[in-house]
């Protein structure tokens, strides 16, 4: 079956959900080599074995590991899958200590729900540490930014969203998935007003769905794999951004944005001005339409005046585009080529 054809149909269902076994399976297996500290109760070490025997590790040691006590999480890749090998330390105050958490006979929930997160997403977080972005490894993640940097080789101009993802599936490795609302609300979305053609698919993908308030978010899949979801945005979630923003600075990424030249501008609509600067800097300009829309801005209907000065390219945008009650700047497409983001002044 052709991905794309797997892209419109995962737009209709969401995959079942796999069996507990399978699912543990596939996340990876977990064992515990606990040290004993000095002064533990020994007398409860019959409880210990059977609470430890029960809170999700596939097998549990006690005693004195090689190479000395510590508390740490060290995964691994094997012939079925990740393995999490979780050392900790069995205290003299009838604790286990582990990474990230200390468990008493009492919190059985507590440790059996850090197991399943260590099963599915490996070694918990320090103090201070950042979780990765959407929850993936760093091996995932750059798989996710190397598959979403697929070129969009075909035109998006008044196409439905549902046949620029559906092309977008053609061009990509990983399957999407949306919830039957999503997905109908997809099938009556208006047509794409601009022309994507020639970014990345990961950027398309991200720009026509955020016009109708959603978004495209990798995800590790059941089988270990990543899996895209289309969603309705929320505040606090991760959603694969419309670009990103240049690590160098403007001038060494775009330096013919910042050459002088004799500039004057008398009443020329905002949209045309635009049009103009983009194509003598051959660079494709984004629109958030999704806010031009809330705020309802229309740079068609916006003439703009600049006096006569000496001026780059970037000087002209920012004067044209306050007259206009927008913004723009330079973002990075998923396979690292510049485009112009247009969005609304004020958030």
């Amino acid at each position: 079956m052709r991905r794309g054809v797997q892209w419109a149909i995962g737009l209709l269902l969401l995959a079942l959900g796999m069996s507990d076994a399978a699912r543990c399976e596939a996340a990876g297996r977990v064992e515990l080599d606990a040290a004993i500290e000095a002064g533990f109760p020994i007398g409860d070490m019959q409880r210990w074995n059977a609470f430890l025997g029960g809170v999700g590790f596939d097998a549990v040691r006690i005693g004195n590991p090689i190479g000395g006590a510590k508390v740490a999480v060290e995964s691994s890749d094997g012939v079925g899958g990740k393995s999490h090998k979780v050392y900790g330390v069995l205290s003299r105050a009838g604790q286990l200590v582990v990474p990230g958490g200390r468990f008493s006979l009492n919190d059985r929930a507590g440790l059996s729900a850090w197991t399943a997160k260590v099963r599915e997403a490996g070694a918990p977080l320090a103090p201070g540490q950042k979780p990765t972005p959407f929850g993936l490894q760093p091996e995932q993640l750059d798989a996710v930014r190397r598959d979403l940097g697929r070129v969009a080789d075909f035109s998006t101009l008044q196409k439905s969203p549902i046949d620029v993802l559906t092309n977008l599936g053609n061009r990509v490795t990983y399957p999407v998935a949306a919830e039957p609302a999503v997905a109908a609300e997809l099938g009556r979305a208006e047509k794409v007003p601009g022309e994507l053609q020639g970014l990345a698919c990961g950027t398309v993908a991200a720009a026509v769905l955020r016009r109708e308030g959603l978004s495209l978010v990798p995800a590790k899949g059941k089988d270990g794999r990543p899996e895209y979801t289309i969603i309705r945005a929320t505040k606090d979630q991760d959603v694969w951004p419309v670009g990103w923003v240049p690590e160098k600075p403007l001038p060494e990424v775009l330096p013919e944005l910042f050459t002088l030249r004799n500039v004057q501008i008398d009443d020329f609509i905002a949209s045309e001005l635009f049009q103009v600067v983009a194509e003598r800097l051959k660079l494709p300009m984004l629109f958030d339409e999704q806010a031009l829309v809330l705020k309802k801005l229309d740079p068609s209907k916006v003439k703009v005046k600049i006096p006569e000065a000496k001026l780059g390219y970037e000087a002209v945008l920012d004067k044209a585009m306050f007259q206009s009650g927008l913004k723009h700047e330079v973002r990075l497409d998923d396979a690292g080529r510049p485009f112009l983001w247009v969005t609304s002044r004020v958030p």
